[in-house]
């Protein structure tokens, strides 16, 4: 399974879980959660990737200025809203928290430091209401920990998973939707058959080399572009 592969079911799967959220689908949301732990492992993998760091953290900043209007309109009836912010901040407040980790690793030498920058991140997101927020930043953190194709790796990070998951499940007081939620576990099989896997878990990073550039805009578009399309037939036409 290609990178397109995984950037498309992501995509499938976030317009899955607008669309339920919009009409009340439990099971169209409960299928939507697989994008975002995809959305992680292919941040992840971006940052081993990339060959300049900033103009890619540029890209996931001018989408997310897009996205929030849209986001907005979208699931509040309105252009501003500070109560929530959209998921893409986390995507980048992520990268940003890779970033800091290697930074801190490399100068500072302490075993715990990408530990702290991942955590931090996550406070971050936490901090300023994104969706699916700290979740997503531990996600990418989890991804760049594990760095071997190897299959203890894999049960190592489901193991990780399942624990985030049950982080959530008690901070939520056992809500019934956190427990939905869980089939975001199910990404994991994607991700660990995605030949791409071994990149992200390798070593050594193996930079510049992904789909073309007109296709990774086309990826980027997609999230602020069904926004406005949710909103034009939900919220105008609804």
């Amino acid at each position: 399974m290609s990178t397109a592969a995984l950037k498309t079911i992501a995509c499938i799967c976030v317009l899955l879980d607008n669309i339920g959220n919009l009409n009340g689908n439990l099971d169209l949301r409960i299928i939507g959660q697989l994008a975002y732990p995809i959305s992680a492992f292919l941040i992840a993998k971006g940052y081993r990737r990339t060959r300049d760091i900033k103009k890619y953290a540029l890209r996931l900043l001018v989408f997310a200025l897009i996205a929030e209007i849209p986001y907005n309109l979208c699931f509040y009836g309105k252009p501003f809203n500070i109560s929530e912010q959209n998921p893409l901040f986390a995507l980048l407040i992520g990268l940003g928290a890779l970033y800091a980790a290697d930074y801190l690793m490399s100068t500072t030498g302490k075993w715990y430091a990408p530990f702290a920058a991942v955590c931090l991140g996550a406070c971050f997101a936490d901090m300023f209401h994104i969706f699916y927020g700290w979740q997503c930043v531990i996600m990418i953190g989890l991804f760049r920990a594990f760095e071997r194709n190897l299959a203890k790796d894999k049960l190592l990070l489901t193991a990780c998973f399942l624990a985030l998951w049950a982080l959530q499940v008690v901070f939520s007081q056992v809500d019934l939707w956190v427990l939905f939620r869980g089939s975001f576990l199910l990404a994991l099989i994607p991700i660990f058959l995605s030949k791409d896997a071994r990149p992200v878990f390798a070593k050594k990073p193996t930079r510049g080399i992904g789909p073309p550039k007109a296709l990774q805009y086309c990826f980027y578009a997609f999230y602020p572009v069904q926004l406005i399309a949710l909103f034009l037939i939900y919220g105008l036409g609804g």
